[in-house]
């Protein structure tokens, strides 16, 4: 996304831009690289815990008074998000790892 102030422009790389929230093979494949691991279960979780997000985003939304604390919040809720995106992928690696060494 980009674009001068008041403007934005996005920018698609998948054929499911017009139906947000839905999961297409290329975003699976792309999410399951970026976060190194293979397992579609693991980024099923995390598309859930994103919708899980994006729902208490909505319950704030009416608290909210001015643009900045919107700001504030949008960003330190992708940051939560993120980080608790990442742990989940690195506790099912993890999890992978110690069910393939017990053969």
């Amino acid at each position: 996304m980009g674009g001068s102030q008041g403007e934005v422009t996005v920018t698609t790389f998948c054929p499911h831009h017009e139906q947000p929230g839905a999961l297409c093979p290329q975003c699976v494949t792309l999410i399951s690289v970026a976060l190194g691991t293979l397992e579609h279960a693991t980024v099923r979780e995390i598309a859930d815990l994103a919708d899980d997000y994006a729902l208490r985003i909505l319950d704030d939304l009416p608290n909210v008074e001015t643009e900045a604390e919107l700001r504030d919040g949008l960003a330190g809720a992708l940051l939560s998000f993120l980080a608790e995106a990442i742990l989940t992928a690195h506790n099912h690696r993890t999890s992978e790892s110690s069910h393939s060494l017990r053969g």
